[in-house]
């Protein structure tokens, strides 16, 4: 019952509106492997972690009625990998006592200057952020509404961090986290995620919390259209691969250099707010530090993408449009973003199975 009663809490961290992101990048733009970027690359490897929660946020527990903190242990494991030109920290998250893995995608923004983490897990639907500065050693990471804050402080020699999350104006942690390095083998996350079925045999379709941002929707099944290794028309165009992870409530996209080599050039990941309604799109490339952030509705044909921060005139208007195959996976893009008019002609993409297996 605790272990129910600490999730549900976790869960309001999610449901967050995200915040402007500013205006997409160039396409031209070089990387910028930045002090901060390779303060990130510090945090890569593989780690066990031990935290500590207090369900009762300082309240009453609900359950006897006590007042002051109850506290609940949690542990697991996790794996860290630098991606994309050396430019977001991946991590690949283990709980115990949980099937399915949680993602975090983290970088450093050079529009804003700003560190940021996006969240992925099993239990919400709608995408974590949080985003702030590092000084002296202590990263301060707020959501968009300031409600919560991460403040994480990293030791370099021991590779051991500390992390505190609080809630509001409390000055008591509401969940304390602490890691340290774990000898092993440290496993390649993309080359896992692209070796992975492109859709898990465990899908959570729940549906019936009193948290609508937790609940199952039917548009989550889109998702699974994007699933597989996906050539297409033109050999031009680069292949992908999709996988959905988190028990259905995510899509993560990758382009491809080539359907042998098939190294990693971009990544997108997309997922369904059930509490708002609404698709999200994150979309990382290797020649710019800092994410697309794309919102999409479906009309039961389309699935349009727009940019919800690009100001007065501009924000209704198409960035990207999927339509899908009648039966299983397959999709034709049409990608607004170019500027060669040759360039947004809608692209089919369908499955392939002449992907070479490493």
């Amino acid at each position: 019952m605790k272990s129910i009663l600490w999730i549900g809490v976790l869960a309001t961290l999610g449901q967050l509106p995200l915040p402007s992101l500013g205006a997409q990048d160039d396409a031209s733009e070089k990387p910028q492997i930045s002090e901060q970027h390779q303060r990130l690359t510090q945090e890569t490897g593989r780690f066990r972690w031990k935290g500590k929660l207090d369900y009762t946020m300082g309240r009453v527990d609900p359950l006897t009625g006590e007042k002051g903190p109850k506290f609940i242990s949690l542990q697991g494991e996790s794996t860290s990998q630098m991606i994309l030109g050396q430019q977001f920290l991946l991590t690949r998250t283990l709980t115990q006592g949980k099937k399915s893995a949680e993602y975090q995608l983290r970088g450093y923004r050079s529009d804003l200057q700003q560190f940021f983490v996006i969240t992925m897990e099993e239990l919400r639907t709608p995408f974590g952020y949080r985003s702030g500065k590092e000084e002296r050693g202590e990263r301060v990471l707020k959501d968009p509404t300031g409600y919560v804050t991460e403040v994480t402080r990293f030791e370099e020699k021991s590779r051991t961090s500390e992390s505190e999350i609080f809630l509001g104006e409390s000055k008591t942690p509401f969940l304390t986290i602490s890691t340290e390095p774990k000898k092993g083998k440290v496993a390649n996350l993309l080359n896992d995620l692209l070796a992975s079925k492109p859709i898990p045999k465990v899908v959570n379709t729940s549906d019936k919390r009193d948290d609508r941002a937790e609940n199952f929707s039917e548009e989550h099944l889109l998702l699974n259209k994007f699933a597989g290794d996906m050539v297409a028309e033109s050999e031009e165009v680069s292949p992908r691969a999709g996988r959905v992870i988190c028990d259905g409530r995510f899509l993560a996209l990758s382009q491809l250099s080539d359907a042998r080599e098939k190294r990693v050039t971009g990544l997108t990941l997309i997922g369904f707010d059930s509490a708002r309604g609404a698709f999200q799109m994150f979309a990382f490339q290797e020649n710019s530090p800092n994410p697309e952030y794309y919102e999409g509705d479906f009309d039961g044909v389309t699935l349009t993408f727009r940019n919800p921060f690009a100001g007065e005139g501009k924000a209704d208007q198409p960035v990207l449009t999927y339509q899908f195959a009648p039966k299983g996976a397959g999709f034709t893009e049409v990608d607004l973003r170019e500027k060669d008019e040759e360039k947004q002609r809608p692209m089919l993409f369908k499955p392939s199975r002449n992907f070479r297996r490493k």
